[in-house]
């Protein structure tokens, strides 16, 4: 069996506009009324319980966002679920092909149904904070890695069952980090990271793993302090002094691979159908 790749296969809103969005479901597709979701559904039905449980994955990720992903809460967001792969791609939103979601500012998020690589609450999860969080940008949009870091990190309650928090445990393990903090923070991972699948899923796990860290330890009042910094155009240095008073980025950088030792240490690691110790070099194939 194929190992599965860490390549990001969730698509942020970059180069999407609203005006790419409709309201009214097409001929065919189920519309579903939630209190916060409005559903439309490729299917001839959807579960008893759908608006229920897509509400509950939005409260979550309003609760994990706080102040946040506050701006635009009073607009119902407009959720797309497609049947297939192939009509998600083929439909007038032209998603790229590596994505199985898409955030589109200011009110749409669009899947399709079951991927083998993460269950549906995780993928709406990410979407959705995408959603939030680049509301929170106004007309910009938020620095790439802070973006899908946040929106990775969002998506389980429990971090043991995310795959992100077991790649970050064999940067832990190994003292790795494959990017330097500076150069890091200005990196796009679809243009700018070579090695293809390998490197960009690399840099995701980054991602991840410095927006843990930022926000451990009930930080998330400094973390919002460097968004704020950050969308007001400051350097990610002078926005990392305002927030934690970090002197330098090797300063940082050292507090934070101590963080990923300590963290990885307080959780028992998984383990596989055959029993040895989970590894997410070998079974992501980084």
């Amino acid at each position: 069996m194929a190992k599965p790749s860490l390549l990001r296969l969730l698509a942020p809103a970059a180069a999407l506009t609203a005006a790419s969005a409709h309201a009214s479901c097409p001929r065919g597709w189920t519309q579903r009324g939630g209190r916060n979701v409005e559903t439309c559904a490729e299917f001839k039905t959807l579960p008893a319980a759908w608006n229920i449980d897509v509400d509950a994955v939005l409260s979550r990720v309003d609760y994990g966002l706080g102040f946040l992903g506050y701006t635009g809460r009073e607009r119902r967001i407009e959720l797309r679920l497609f049947r297939t792969r192939g009509t998600y791609l083929a439909s007038s939103f032209k998603p790229p092909t590596w994505s199985q979601g898409l955030a589109i500012k200011p009110k749409t998020v669009l899947v399709y149904a079951y991927s083998k690589q993460r269950s549906m609450d995780e993928t709406l999860a990410h979407e959705m904070t995408h959603l939030r969080f680049e509301r929170y940008w106004g007309k910009k949009m938020p620095p790439y890695w802070i973006n899908e870091g946040l929106a990775m990190s969002q998506e389980n309650v429990d971090p043991a069952k995310s795959q992100w928090y077991w790649a970050m445990a064999g940067f832990a393990q190994r003292g790795y980090l494959p990017f330097p903090l500076e150069t890091f923070v200005k990196l796009d991972p679809i243009t700018d990271v070579g090695g293809g699948a390998e490197g960009v899923g690399l840099w995701y796990v980054e991602a991840y793993a410095l927006v843990r860290f930022l926000r451990s330890g009930g930080a998330d009042f400094r973390f919002g302090t460097l968004c704020s910094d950050l969308r007001k155009g400051m350097s990610f240095k002078d926005a990392l002094w305002d927030a934690y008073r970090y002197t330098s980025l090797a300063g940082m950088e050292r507090k934070w691979r101590r963080w990923m030792a300590e963290e990885i240490a307080r959780v028992p690691p998984r383990f596989t159908s055959s029993g040895r110790a989970f590894d997410p070099y070998m079974d992501f194939g980084l």
